[in-house]
């Protein structure tokens, strides 16, 4: 099981080293919840883990799910659902 504050902000950090106090201001308002901050680290991770699986979908949900204590029917909705989204 994986921190997902951590990840989240590490993620979001990757992509705009700036925007760590902002982001740690919205976490503590509770602006961002944890299912929301969950949600994009999946979306985001599954690029990741699609190419450590060598393209394998069903892997890279099991990985996912593994990761984030879930299963893999959830992991696959969040994605679904989200990578529109962010």
């Amino acid at each position: 099981m994986v921190d997902i504050k951590e990840r989240f902000i590490k993620l979001q950090l990757e992509q705009s080293p700036e925007s760590e106090k902002f982001l740690l201001n919205l976490i503590c308002k509770q602006l961002i919840t944890m299912e929301m901050m969950r949600n994009y680290c999946i979306t985001i991770q599954m690029d990741y883990y699609l190419k450590a699986n060598n393209g394998h979908v069903g892997h890279a949900l099991i990985d996912l799910a593994d990761d984030f204590g879930l299963c893999e029917r959830q992991v696959q909705k969040i994605h679904k659902k989200y990578t529109r989204i962010f």
